[in-house]
């Protein structure tokens, strides 16, 4: 989910603490004078930030127009409360100029990330962890919050990971198996 980020009145069944954003698509790649600006800056601070999502990458967990919640990746909201590292699987805010993305997690290698949208065949690189402003902690579509999305969204990632290991297995006992033959 990339796009466009530009500043909008709050909704009605917000809390006063969360700001709003909407996340248009864009073709091109400019944003919005200052609005990246500003939604780093809330992220920094430890506000919740609230985006509408545009576009088709992550399919099928996020639909375009779904409303994403994001907290800080470096910050706790509350004083006393402990930010939680980083794991495989979460859906985080990445930042590389003024190109923004909504995408998943897929692997950390030392104090890097590489994303992926779940309804792309290629990955988006590796993004180092200053990249990486918030992540996802809801989504909600229309009036209903989904309460299952973060389960649902590593489904993806399990039959990737059991596909790739049925393929080197596959690879090796074919190995095996012409080894043999020509011993024979």
């Amino acid at each position: 989910m990339s796009g466009m980020p530009s500043s909008e009145t709050a909704s009605s069944g917000m809390a006063s603490s969360e700001t709003a954003l909407s996340w248009t698509a864009s073709s091109d790649s400019g944003l919005g004078e200052g609005a990246p600006e500003l939604l780093l800056d809330l992220l920094a601070r430890g506000q919740h930030v609230t985006l509408r999502a545009r576009g088709a990458s992550m399919l099928p967990l996020v639909h375009d127009g779904d409303v994403l919640t994001l907290a800080s990746l470096l910050r706790p909201r509350r004083e006393g409360e402990s930010v939680r590292p980083l794991r495989v699987g979460e859906l985080v805010l990445a930042v590389r100029g003024e190109d923004l993305r909504v995408h998943r997690v897929i692997a950390l290698e030392a104090g890097r990330a590489r994303l992926r949208g779940d309804a792309l065949h290629e990955d988006d690189g590796v993004f180092d962890l200053a990249h990486l402003h918030g992540r996802v902690v809801a989504v909600r579509r229309g009036d209903r919050p989904l309460s299952r999305w973060r389960w649902a969204g590593r489904l993806p990632l399990v039959l990737v990971w059991a596909f790739r290991l049925l393929r080197r297995a596959r690879a090796l006992l074919r190995r095996r198996a012409i080894s043999g033959h020509l011993r024979a």
